[in-house]
C-alpha cells in the first residue's frame, strides 16, 4: 500500500490510506514534500493523536500542532497549521539535533523554530500555548513572542533550573514556585488564559493560576519555539529537548487534562514519554 502524493510514494506496509484520518494522510503528504520520511508506526501514533482528539473536542480548539516525529526533515512538519506554512523556520538545528525517541533539543544559544504563527490571528483574546519535556527542563522560553513594549507579551517558560513553569500574558504573569516532582519541570507544561484567569499546568494538574486583564494587547510578531521573539530578534534561548508543542486557544481545567491524557499517549506510543 502506499500514499501518494506530487506523484511520489511513501510505503505504508501495515497502513492502508483509506483507513487515515484525511488529516494525518494531508500530514504525510506534507512530509514528503518537505523531503522527510515517516514510519508506519509514528503515523498510525499520528494518526490515534488525531482522532482522539477530535472524539474529545479539542481538535478544533488547537491552532498549530508540532509532534516532532519521523526524520529530521519530518520533525519540522506541523500536523495542524492555521497559516499556510506547513514546516516550522530552522534557525540551525542540524539532523544531530533530533532523535524520535526523544526529540528536538536545542543547544540554548543559536538553535530554534519560527512558526509563523502571530496571536494576533486568535479571533478572540482567550489562547493557550504547550509543550512537551521528555526530561526536566532547564530555564528555557517554550513558546514565547513580545513587542519592544514589555508589557505587549505572551510566553510560556520553564524557568530556575526547571522548577517553576512561567505563564506571562501582557504584564501579568504566574510562577508556580518549586514543582512539587522532584524531577522538575517535565511532561506536558501548558499555559491558559481564559477569561480572566491566567493558569498553568503540569501534567494535566494545575499548578498556579491568577489574575489577568480580560483582553490583553497582543504581540505582532510570531511566536518563536525554544526561543523569545524580541520584536524581531531572537533572544533568551532554550537549553532543553521537546518532543510535542501547540498553540490553541484558552483551555478549562477538564480540556487540559484530555489534552494532556493525548499527547502522553501520543509520546507514549513513540516510546519517548
Amino acid at each position: 500500500m502506499s500514499i501518494t502524493s506530487l506523484g511520489i510514494a511513501l510505503k505504508v506496509p501495515t497502513l492502508g490510506a483509506n483507513n487515515l484520518d484525511p488529516v494525518t494522510t494531508n500530514y504525510v503528504a506534507n512530509i514528503i514534500t518537505a523531503g522527510g520520511t515517516i514510519s508506519s508506526a509514528a503515523i498510525a501514533a499520528s494518526d490515534q493523536l488525531v482522532r482522539g482528539l477530535k472524539a474529545d473536542g479539542l481538535w478544533n480548539l488547537l491552532q498549530e500542532v508540532y509532534p516532532f516525529c519521523g526524520d529530521f526533515n519530518a520533525a519540522l512538519v506541523k500536523l495542524k497549521t492555521v497559516t499556510g506554512q506547513n514546516v516550522l523556520t530552522n534557525h540551525n538545528f542540524v539532523s544531530g539535533d533530533y532523535i524520535e525517541s526523544t526529540g528536538l533539543t536545542s543547544n540554548g544559544t543559536t538553535k530554534y523554530l519560527g512558526t509563523d504563527f502571530t496571536p494576533s490571528i486568535h479571533s478572540g483574546d482567550d489562547f493557550s500555548l504547550g509543550v512537551y519535556c521528555p526530561d526536566a527542563s532547564t530555564d528555557s522560553n517554550a513558546i514565547a513572542c513580545r513587542n519592544s513594549i514589555a508589557s505587549r507579551r505572551q510566553l510560556l517558560a520553564p524557568r530556575s533550573g526547571g522548577s517553576t513553569i512561567s505563564y506571562l500574558v501582557d504584564s501579568d504573569r504566574v510562577d508556580s514556585g518549586t514543582l512539587s516532582t522532584s524531577n522538575g519541570a517535565f511532561g506536558s507544561l501548558i499555559g491558559s488564559k481564559l477569561g480572566t484567569n491566567l493558569e498553568a499546568y503540569q501534567n494535566g494538574v494545575s499548578v498556579i493560576s491568577g489574575a489577568v486583564v480580560a483582553s490583553p494587547t497582543k504581540p505582532t510578531v510570531e511566536y518563536f519555539v525554544f526561543a523569545l521573539n524580541d520584536n524581531g530578534a531572537v533572544s533568551t534561548h532554550s537549553a532543553t529537548t521537546y518532543s510535542f508543542g501547540f498553540i490553541g486557544d484558552g483551555l478549562t481545567d477538564t480540556q487540559v487534562t484530555s489534552l494532556h491524557n493525548r499527547i502522553l499517549a501520543f509520546q507514549q506510543s513513540l516510546g519517548r514519554a
